[in-house]
């Protein structure tokens, strides 16, 4: 008779919302959104995008502004979605994200992946609207595209696990057994607890580029002989790698705010420059009016101060 047990499940992290009103002006949307669980605690970002593209998946340029977003009814629209990736994940689990096209509805997800602090998708999806009616310029206006992220959760046991867990608690059994008739066992499971904290201590060090790869085989090897533990140190100078794709990350979303700053900014001169133009259209009008009504007036009293002269004369005569 089978002694394992099977109950696997995904289980709903968070439905984050992306907000694709500026997509109405062919600004694109670039963000990361937080993934939080259902008591409020944080489990990463969620990092997507949604471009204005042509009907072959190619991004508009960023300087093709539609400043109207009336003028997209009655006329195709492409968007190319892509889900980038999450970070921060703050479990060791099982991840993919699943949404709904906006347009027929249909349900599409990435790959599961093994998010051990992050996962990277890359996937890419062209929402196809054939022709854009008021109904979806509202929701792109006023909704949100939802993203459903799912994490993998199974009580499968892992062999490895397993035995590991049956040690330690043998261990501490007996330990405690001895360690009550005067023996060290307790003082075993005691040194074990110490060496997976230091581990996870140099670990989380080395993640977060205190120490260097040398840096942390010298503190591994020093957790196997009991040794005291060396100070975190970087024996290579300048930033680590993890320092230098954070740089570049963060280079990038200056970049994007850059970008949208630059554009909306141009929307507004548009709209001044039609807005003087306009008014401008409106004076010259005037002066026209004003000019016939003035060349009117003169040739009125023209004719008027005529008649005088001449009944003058007849008057002398």
């Amino acid at each position: 008779m089978s002694t394992s047990r099977k109950l696997s499940k995904d289980i709903l992290v968070q439905s984050p919302n992306c907000f694709l009103d500026s997509l109405t002006y062919n600004i694109e949307f670039d963000e990361k959104v937080n993934i939080v669980d259902y008591k409020g605690r944080n489990e990463g970002q969620l990092h997507v995008s949604v471009y204005p593209a042509n009907e072959n998946g190619v991004n508009f340029d960023p300087e093709d502004v539609n400043e109207d977003p009336n003028d997209l009814l009655d006329k195709p629209m492409y968007l190319k979605l892509t889900i980038h990736s999450a970070t921060g994940i703050t479990k060791n689990t099982k991840l993919k994200v699943t949404f709904l096209d906006p347009y027929d509805d249909v349900e599409h997800m990435t790959a599961e992946l093994e998010a051990n602090g992050s996962a990277t998708w890359n996937f890419e999806h062209l929402i196809k609207v054939k022709m854009v009616d008021s109904k979806f310029l509202q929701w792109l206006q006023e909704g949100s595209l939802t993203m459903f992220v799912k994490a993998f959760q199974t009580d499968d046991l892992d062999p490895a696990m397993y035995v590991g867990a049956r040690e330690n608690t043998m261990l501490d059994i007996h330990g405690n057994a001895v360690s009550g008739g005067g023996g060290g066992g307790g003082n075993a499971a005691a040194e074990l607890a110490k060496a997976k904290s230091t581990l996870a201590t140099v670990l989380q060090q080395f993640k977060e580029g205190e120490r260097d790869a040398a840096s942390l085989v010298a503190a591994i090897d020093s957790v196997v002989k009991g040794t005291p533990t060396p100070l975190p140190n970087k024996q290579v100078a300048g930033p680590t790698a993890d320092e230098l794709r954070v740089q570049v990350a963060n280079l990038q979303e200056e970049l994007r705010t850059l970008k949208r700053k630059h554009t909306m900014a141009s929307i507004g001169e548009k709209r001044k420059t039609r807005e003087a133009q306009n008014q401008l259209a409106e004076i010259a009008l005037l002066k026209v009016g004003l000019n016939k009504k003035a060349e009117g007036t003169g040739k009125e009293k023209t004719a008027g101060g005529g008649d005088d002269k001449d009944s003058k004369a007849c008057v002398i005569s």
